[in-house]
């Protein structure tokens, strides 16, 4: 992998700015090849020399980065054949996490599958996120974010990544559609149509929203919605990809767009 061409980074613009790198990043969605190149682009923006393009691919640290021989940046996974990451494992990061890095101005720890530490073993990792070390960065990958204590995830930036596959696109643009269609009937049918929205995880909701804009500009341009009302509609839309960026229950953003464009 380019570290310097990650595909999405412009996507995450602000995050890669060297200025704005925060301490602490929970990178959530189905493990794969995007994520792991936003974990591992995202390490080596944090150790880059630069100081200017984060990750710039070309300095020593991100070279290394690249091959994955960093001994700043360290990885964290459940022993092999097991399904938690023991408390043991998590005293060991705060331990290390206090010694100075080896090369590098900041030591980065990449925490695999951190919806796998029991309550026990994020109580005794919540203090090193709350005061963490000057030079420590916390990078914590989790399938399912919901596994975490709310005091977790609250110490960090929350990163999501969209698995793209074809079949979950048509799902969307249908569901779009159906959309359009309980919102032309009104009242109950839009209603109804809430419950649908319920039942969606937080990824296919941000797909429904992104497929809804993208169908209420193709309506407007083919006449087949007046312009008032399609500013009305991508205005709730936009604030409800606004309020997903900040943890709110799929549920609250359905009864949300049922509200607003209800009548």
């Amino acid at each position: 992998m380019d570290l310097s061409d990650f595909k999405a980074k412009d996507a995450y613009k602000a995050v890669f700015t060297p200025s704005r790198l925060l301490h602490s990043y929970l990178i959530c969605g189905e493990d794969g090849e995007d994520k792991s190149a936003l974990i591992n682009t995202l390490a080596a923006a944090m150790i880059c020399e630069s100081g200017e393009k984060a990750p710039c691919g070309v300095c020593r640290s991100c070279k290394k980065s690249l091959r994955g021989l960093h001994p700043d940046i360290i990885h964290v996974a459940p022993p092999e054949g097991k399904r938690e990451i023991p408390i043991d494992m998590v005293r060991d990061v705060r331990s290390e996490a206090v010694v100075l890095p080896n090369e590098a101005d900041r030591k980065v720890f990449i925490i695999e599958q951190a919806d796998l530490m029991k309550e026990a073993a994020q109580n005794a990792f919540l203090k090193t996120l709350e005061e963490p070390p000057r030079h420590a960065r916390f990078i914590l990958s989790a399938e399912n974010p919901a596994g975490l204590l709310d005091t977790v995830r609250s110490r960090c930036a929350e990163l999501r990544v969209r698995t793209e596959n074809p079949e979950t696109d048509v799902f969307s643009k249908e569901l779009a559609q159906n959309f359009f269609t309980a919102l032309r009937q009104g009242g109950l049918v839009l209603a109804e149509f809430t419950y649908t929205l319920e039942k969606l995880d937080r990824d296919k909701m941000l797909m429904f929203i992104a497929a809804s804009k993208e169908e209420t500009l193709n309506r407007m341009k083919k006449g087949k919605l007046k312009s008032q009302t399609a500013g009305k509609i991508l205005a709730v839309l936009e604030k409800c990809s606004e309020h997903m960026k900040f943890n709110v229950n799929v549920g609250h953003i359905a009864g949300m767009i049922c509200a607003e464009l209800i009548g």
